[in-house]
Parts: structure tokens; C-alpha cells; sequence
């Protein structure tokens, strides 16, 4: 009767060896693809990082561009006020400004 618990002993043995060879491969194989993943997620956190840097530089030139344009529209209104006021007064003086025979 003890050569069954033998039996089931060195059975049991070869199995958790083969489970535990099995284990070491897979994690032989895993490991190389778990270390790139993180390098990689590591890289896309400076890359993102630098985005943002990126991003929040082209937003304050954009709002220092909108301040910019405000004040070059108003320089706009007043050179089309001047001009049209120029015209009008050239307008006026037309007639006057022929020699009449």
C-alpha cells in the first residue's frame, strides 16, 4: 500500500516540477515584453509631458496674437476712418478743382 502513496507523491512531484518549469518559461518570455511596455509607457509620459509644455506655450501666443489683433483692427477702423473722410473731402473739392474756361 505504500508504493500508492509513493506513487501519488513522485506524481505530484513531476507535476508542481512542470508546473514550475512551465511558470519560468512563460515568465522568461513575458518578461522582455514587460519591461518595453513600461520603457515605452515611461516615453509616452515625457512625450505627453512635452506636449502639454507645447500646448500651453502655442495658448499664451495665441492669446498675446488676440490682444495684437484687437489693437491692429482698431489702427484698421482708423486708417478706414481717415481714408473715407480723405475721399469725401476729395469728393468735395472736385468740382472746384477743374479750371473752368
Amino acid at each position: 500500500m505504500i508504493w500508492v502513496y509513493v506513487t501519488i507523491a513522485v506524481g505530484a512531484a513531476v507535476i508542481l516540477a512542470w508546473v514550475i518549469i512551465d511558470y519560468l518559461n512563460v515568465v522568461a518570455i513575458l518578461r522582455p515584453l514587460v519591461d518595453n511596455t513600461q520603457s515605452e509607457i515611461g516615453q509616452s509620459e515625457e512625450s505627453f509631458k512635452v506636449e502639454n509644455c507645447t500646448i500651453e506655450m502655442v495658448e499664451r501666443e495665441i492669446g498675446e496674437l488676440k490682444a495684437e489683433i484687437t489693437v491692429l483692427e482698431g489702427k484698421v477702423e482708423t486708417a478706414k476712418t481717415s481714408i473715407d473722410d480723405f475721399n469725401l473731402k476729395k469728393q468735395r473739392r472736385a468740382p472746384t478743382s477743374q479750371k473752368l474756361d
